[in-house]
C-alpha cells in the first residue's frame, strides 16, 4: 500500500480553532479496527473529594484527564475529557460543544455522564443537537451540542467521542496542548499511516513534527507504531483581547509528512519552491489569448502604473470562483465548465479561482514587457509561517509582484474586490516564496498602512427639549475596511446585508438607539467606498440635571470598551490591520439651550497611534470632530504601557460631556 503526497496540488482544509486542522492527504483503503482505549477511566477517591486546586485558588473547574488519539489508518480522532466542577461558574462546562466540518467529517460514538461527589453516576441519555458554529468566508462549521445531566458543584463530568472522516483522507494532526482550563493529566497519541508514503519527488516520506512550542521538559516518545506525549499540570491558556491567533500562542505540536530526500529545511524549501514554480510556469506557459488581450488593453504611451491598473481592472472582471458558492456537479455540467489547464482557459471560460486569476495577471503583465512574478504567501489570521515546519501548505495563496522603476509593486488581483495597490489583510506583512525556478527566495509582503483602512462616520442630528436625538447618519468604508465588508457579505442577499449593516452601526451607538438603513452603494465596486445612509433615533441621549442637560460626546463610541485595563499583559497586541476612524458629528440644539462647557481640544500621538478631538459651538449648532489612528498591526509587549496609556487618554476624552444650560427664553 502506498500513500502519495502531491504538494502544490492538494489544498489544506482550514476551519477556526479545530484540533483536527491538518494537511489533506490521499490514502489507500485500510481494514477498520477498534481503538482499544475507549473505556471510561477509573474514578479515584481524591478526584471525588476535590474541592479546589491549590495552584489556582478560586478556579471554576479543572480538567482531571484529557486524551486525544489520532489515527491516519482508521480515519478518526478520539477525544476524551474528565472535568471537575469547583464553583457555580464552572457549571457552564456542562454545556458541551463539539465542532466539526460536515463536508469532511462526522461525529460518532458520543458518550457522556455526570459523577456526583458521592460516586453516584448519572448517564447522559438526551439527544445531540446540531447547530451552525461558523458560516461564511467559504466555510461552514457545524457543532454537536449536549448538556450533561444534574451537574452540581463538586460533580465530575466526562465525555468522549470520535470524529471520523471517509477513506481517502487523512489528517496529520495539530495538537493544541493547552486549554482554557488547567489540565492535571493529558495523553496525546498519533498513529501515522503504516504503509509506504511516497512524496511528489518519488522518494519515501516519513512523519515529522515540531516541538518548539512545548516546554523543554516535554518529550514525544515513539511507542512502536504510535507517537505519544504525556504531560502533567499543563497551565491554563490565558486568552487576551486583541492578541495574536491562539494557534500561535498555545503549547502545541504540529505533525506533517516529510520527504526522506531532504537533509535540512533549506533543501526542503528549495526543492518545494522549484516544484511549485514548474507547476505555475506550466500553467502560464502557453498564453496566446492572454498576450493578445494584454496588448489590446495598453497603449504604447502608458507608463508602468497605467499598464498595471488596466491589466488589474481586467482580471478583476473575471468570475472569481473562490468567492462564490461551490458549483454542484450538475451546475458545472450545464455550464459546460472544465478545469482550467492554463491562463488562456481562464480567459475563455471567463472564470477561475483566485490563484488562477493571479497567474493570468502575471502572464498579461509579462506580455506587455513588465517583470512580473508570483509570490506564494502564508496568511496570519490563524497561524504564522515557520520555515522550521516543513509543510508547504503553510503557503496558502498567490499574489503578484512587479519589479519596475526601481521598486517592487505587490498586488492582489486574485482577491475579489481588492483595490489596486493593497493586499487583503491576511496576506499583508507575511512571509512568501518568490517564484524563480531555482531556489527558495523568501520575501516579506508589505505591511498594511493606516490610510488604506479608513472608516468615516458622519452624523447630522437634532436634539429635542427632552434630550432625544433624531437625524441622519452617513457611513463610508474605504480601502481595507470596504474590502473586508465586501468579502464577508459576498454570499448574502440585500436583506442580509441590510441587517448586518444596521447591527454594526447600532453596536457603536447608545443602547437606546434605533437605526434604519436608507440607502447603500458600492457593494460591487473595486475602488469606491461602501457608502451607507441611515436614519437614527436615540431617546434620552442627554440627561437632565435641574436646569442643565449633560450631553454625551461619545456618540459613535458609546459602546466601546477600553480593551487594555490590566497593568500587565502576557502577549503582544495584535490588530488585523492598522486603521483610521474619522468622526464628524453635527448636533442642532433647540432654542433655549446654550453650551455652558464642552470638552477641550485634545491631541495625543505616540509610537502606536494618534488621537485628535475638537469641539465647537456656533449659535445653535454643536460640532465634534474626532480622529483616531492605530499605526501598526503587531505591537511588541514592551510597548504595552504606551498602548494602554493611549487608550486611557482616548477613553477619558471621549467620556467628557458637554453641559447645556437652559436660557431665559426656554424658561418663559
Amino acid at each position: 500500500m502506498f500513500l502519495f503526497i502531491q504538494m502544490g496540488v492538494l489544498r489544506r482544509h482550514r476551519s477556526l480553532s479545530l484540533a483536527f486542522l491538518a494537511t489533506l492527504l490521499f490514502i489507500a483503503a485500510i481494514p477498520a479496527t477498534v481503538f482499544a482505549g475507549e473505556d471510561w477511566q477509573p474514578i479515584r477517591p481524591d478526584e471525588l473529594k476535590m474541592t479546589s486546586d491549590p495552584s489556582q485558588p478560586g478556579v471554576a473547574a479543572v480538567i482531571l484527564y484529557r486524551e486525544e488519539n489520532n489515527d491516519d489508518n482508521e480515519h478518526y480522532e478520539y477525544s476524551y475529557r474528565r472535568i471537575k466542577i469547583l464553583t457555580e461558574q464552572g457549571k457552564k462546562y456542562a454545556d458541551v460543544k463539539i465542532p466539526y466540518d460536515n463536508k469532511y467529517s462526522h461525529i460518532s460514538d458520543v458518550k457522556a455522564r455526570t459523577i456526583h461527589a458521592d460516586g453516584t453516576i448519572v448517564p447522559f441519555t438526551g439527544k445531540l443537537l446540531d447547530s451552525t458554529l461558523i458560516k461564511g468566508k467559504g466555510i461552514k462549521i457545524l457543532q454537536k451540542t449536549l448538556t450533561l445531566p444534574d451537574v452540581q458543584v463538586g460533580s465530575i463530568i466526562e465525555y468522549k467521542y470520535k470524529m471520523r472522516w471517509e477513506e481517502g483522507i487523512a489528517y496529520a494532526p495539530h495538537w493544541d496542548v493547552q486549554d482554557e482550563l488547567l489540565q492535571k493529566h493529558a495523553l496525546f497519541s498519533f498513529t501515522p499511516f503504516k504503509g509506504d508514503v511516497i512524496a511528489e519527488d518519488g522518494s519515501y516520506a516519513h512523519v515529522a513534527w515540531t516541538t518548539e512550542y512545548l516546554p523543554s521538559s516535554a518529550e514525544l516518545k515513539n511507542k512502536g507504531q504510535r507517537i505519544e506525549l504525556q504531560l502533567d499540570n499543563i497551565p491554563a491558556f490565558q486568552a487576551e483581547e486583541l492578541a495574536p491567533p491562539e494557534n500561535e500562542l498555545k503549547m502545541r505540536v504540529r505533525f506533517y509528512y516529510a520527504s526522506a530526500n531532504f537533509r535540512n529545511s533549506e533543501e526542503f524549501w528549495d526543492r518545494s519552491g522549484v516544484n511549485w514554480s514548474k507547476h505555475a510556469e506550466k500553467f502560464m506557459g502557453r498564453h496566446s489569448d492572454a498576450d493578445a488581450a494584454a496588448r489590446q488593453l495598453v497603449l504604447p504611451t502608458d507608463n508602468t502604473e497605467q499598464k498595471l491598473r488596466k491589466l488589474y481592472a481586467r482580471v478583476q472582471q473575471l468570475d472569481n470562483l473562490t468567492y462564490k458558492r461551490d458549483r454542484t456537479a450538475e451546475e458545472a455540467r450545464k455550464e459546460n465548465y472544465r478545469d482550467n489547464k492554463g491562463v488562456d482557459d481562464v480567459l475563455r471560460q471567463n472564470s477561475g479561482d483566485r490563484d488562477e486569476i493571479t497567474r493570468v495577471f502575471v502572464a498579461m503583465a509579462r506580455a506587455v514587457g513588465l517583470n512580473a512574478q508570483i509570490v506564494r504567501v502564508s496568511r496570519r489570521d490563524e497561524n504564522f509561517f515557520s520555515d522550521k515546519l516543513l509543510d508547504f501548505d503553510q503557503l496558502t495563496s498567490e499574489i503578484a509582484v512587479v519589479h519596475a522603476d526601481g521598486k517592487d509593486v505587490y498586488l492582489d488581483p486574485g482577491t475579489r474586490y481588492c483595490p489596486y495597490g493593497i493586499l487583503y489583510w491576511t496576506r499583508s506583512g507575511v512571509r512568501g516564496l518568490l517564484e524563480n525556478g531555482k531556489n527558495a527566495q523568501f520575501v516579506t509582503t508589505p505591511v498594511p498602512r493606516p490610510k488604506d483602512a479608513v472608516t468615516q462616520r458622519l452624523a447630522a442630528v437634532t436634539l429635542s427639549q427632552d434630550g432625544s436625538l433624531t437625524g441622519k447618519l452617513r457611513i463610508l468604508f474605504q480601502g481595507q475596511e470596504a474590502l473586508t465588508h465586501r468579502i464577508d457579505e459576498r454570499l448574502n442577499d440585500d436583506a442580509g446585508r441590510t441587517k448586518d449593516l444596521e447591527e454594526e452601526v447600532r453596536g457603536w451607538l447608545p443602547n437606546t438607539a434605533t437605526v434604519y438603513l436608507l440607502s447603500v452603494k458600492g457593494w460591487d465596486s473595486q475602488d469606491e467606498s461602501i457608502d451607507a445612509s441611515f436614519s437614527v433615533e436615540v431617546p434620552g441621549y442627554a440627561a437632565a440635571t435641574g436646569k442643565r442637560l449633560l450631553l454625551n460626546s461619545d456618540f459613535f463610541t458609546a459602546n466601546e470598551k477600553q480593551p487594555f485595563v490590566h497593568d500587565k499583559r502576557i502577549n503582544p497586541v495584535y490588530f488585523p490591520y492598522p486603521y483610521v476612524t474619522i468622526d464628524s458629528i453635527s448636533i442642532t440644539l433647540p432654542l433655549g439651550l446654550q453650551v455652558e462647557s464642552m470638552p477641550k481640544e485634545r491631541q495625543v500621538s505616540d509610537e502606536v497611534g494618534a488621537y485628535l478631538v475638537k469641539c465647537k459651538a456656533t449659535g445653535q449648532k454643536l460640532t465634534y470632530d474626532r480622529q483616531f489612528m492605530v499605526g501598526a498591526f503587531y505591537i511588541p509587549i514592551k510597548y504595552y504601557p504606551t498602548v494602554k496609556s493611549l487608550y486611557e487618554q482616548v477613553k477619558a476624552s471621549d467620556d467628557e460631556p458637554t453641559i447645556l444650560r437652559t436660557t431665559a427664553i426656554a424658561q418663559k
